[in-house]
This record gives structure tokens, C-alpha cells and sequence, in this order.
């Protein structure tokens, strides 16, 4: 019987102690997690900084590239070898084929009359995001609206072409023109 009553007396004072150890591993475990919360901000922060950083020179580029052809300094030809010379001086770098320059060109020039308010969403979403929408509208009011949605609710890219697929720009301005009859 004293043996019974030792061993069960050990496993009490075992589970005790377990019982201890996960209480204060628990604790751990939620003091941590406020810091493992401070990093997954700063990393979102610095995600967000290098998309806005991309977006923005991507318009600078459109930008000069714009102007060089417009002002007849360039033949569209020249965009070509401008993404040969980017691909050999700079070997490695993604991103300046000749479609994509043909792309942020176009990028500049769709949003260069834009309203402030509009333009600065642009770099609030990655370039994908704002490719997406720059060749699936077919209007400014249906890029605007596509933007201000794809900031305000966070929208993935996957989520962006399913609002394009199930036509949410028709349906809301054909909603608002219900409610105006």
C-alpha cells in the first residue's frame, strides 16, 4: 500500500509540475507572440515600402519614356534597345524586357492626367495589382474604381481578377443607376 500511495504521490507531484511548466510556457509563448507581432509589422512596413519604391520608379521610367517618344528623340525601336543595354549592364535584374518598359510607359500614361487622390493609390498596390487593372478596364472611372476597392479591402491579385471577372464595376454602376430611376 505505501508503495501504491508513493508512486501515485510521485505522479501527482509530477503532474503538478507539468501542469506548471505549461502555465508558464503558455505565458511565454503569449509574451513572445507580441513580439513575433512586432516583426510581421515591419516586415508588412517594408514590404509596402519596396512595392511603393518599384511603383514609383516604374513611373518615373514610363515617364521618360513617354516624353522621349513624344518629342520624337526616340523611335519605338530605341525601347528595344534600351531593354538590351538594361539586360546587359545590369545582368540578373528582372523586370525591363521590352514589354514591361512598353508597360510602365503605358502605366504613366493612363494615370499622368489623374486626380492626386487617384495616383496616390497607385503606389499603395503592387505593380501586379496595378497591371491587372490598367489592362483589363476599359475607363478611368473603372480603373479608379478598381483601385480604390483593391487598397480599401486589401484585395490579393487572384481576388482582383475575380472582381473583374464577375464584372463588379458594371454591377455597382448599374446598381447606382437603379437607385437614380
Amino acid at each position: 500500500l505505501r508503495k501504491i500511495f508513493r508512486v501515485s504521490v510521485s505522479y501527482t507531484h509530477l503532474d503538478v509540475y507539468k501542469r506548471q511548466t505549461q502555465q508558464s510556457t503558455d505565458s511565454m509563448d503569449s509574451s513572445f507572440a507580441e513580439v513575433v507581432g512586432l516583426i510581421e509589422q515591419a516586415r508588412q512596413r517594408a514590404y509596402q515600402a519596396v512595392n511603393s519604391e518599384l511603383v514609383g520608379l516604374y513611373w518615373r521610367i514610363g515617364e521618360y519614356i513617354s516624353a522621349k517618344l513624344a518629342a520624337a528623340v526616340w523611335g519605338e525601336g530605341v525601347v528595344d534597345s534600351l531593354a538590351q543595354h538594361l539586360a546587359r549592364t545590369m545582368p540578373g535584374q528582372r523586370g525591363f524586357t521590352r514589354r514591361n518598359l512598353f508597360r510602365m510607359r503605358q502605366f504613366y500614361e493612363a494615370y499622368s492626367s489623374a486626380d492626386k487622390r487617384v495616383t496616390a493609390l497607385l503606389t499603395q498596390l503592387p505593380w501586379t495589382h496595378n497591371l491587372i487593372i490598367l489592362t483589363q478596364s476599359k475607363r478611368p472611372e473603372e480603373r479608379e474604381f478598381y483601385l480604390r476597392l483593391a487598397v480599401q479591402e486589401k484585395w490579393t491579385s487572384r481576388e482582383l481578377e475575380r472582381q473583374y471577372s464577375l464584372g463588379a464595376f458594371a454591377r455597382a454602376v448599374l446598381s447606382l443607376s437603379l437607385i437614380h430611376i
